[in-house]
């Protein structure tokens, strides 16, 4: 792997201006970038955009309820649990006043 091959992606999709809300998701699509903090650090750049540049005021996310590494890099980034179902599970952040 080089330097500069993607490694995943990270999407704010459903963004709510009127709301001022938004869904944030991240892949990492390779497992040799995992364990590296990758995800958390992508996650804290798209919420400094959110919040900063977009205005919002609340980011949610939604992860496979398998998928561990991903829960973690939420809570790393002080996403709080909301609920879940058979498959998803979700969580928010809100903005610091």
């Amino acid at each position: 792997m080089r330097i500069d091959d993607p490694v995943g992606e990270i999407i704010l999709k459903k963004i709510d201006f009127e709301k001022k809300e938004g869904t944030l998701s991240i892949y990492l699509q390779n497992n040799s970038v995992n364990e590296k903090g990758i995800g958390t650090w992508a996650g804290r750049q798209i919420i400094h955009y959110a919040f900063n540049e977009l205005n919002l005021e609340t980011v949610y996310a939604d992860i496979v309820k398998k998928n561990l590494r991903s829960q973690h890099a939420l809570e790393k980034v002080r996403f709080l649990f909301l609920n879940e179902n058979e498959k998803f599970q979700y969580f928010y952040i809100k903005k610091r006043k």
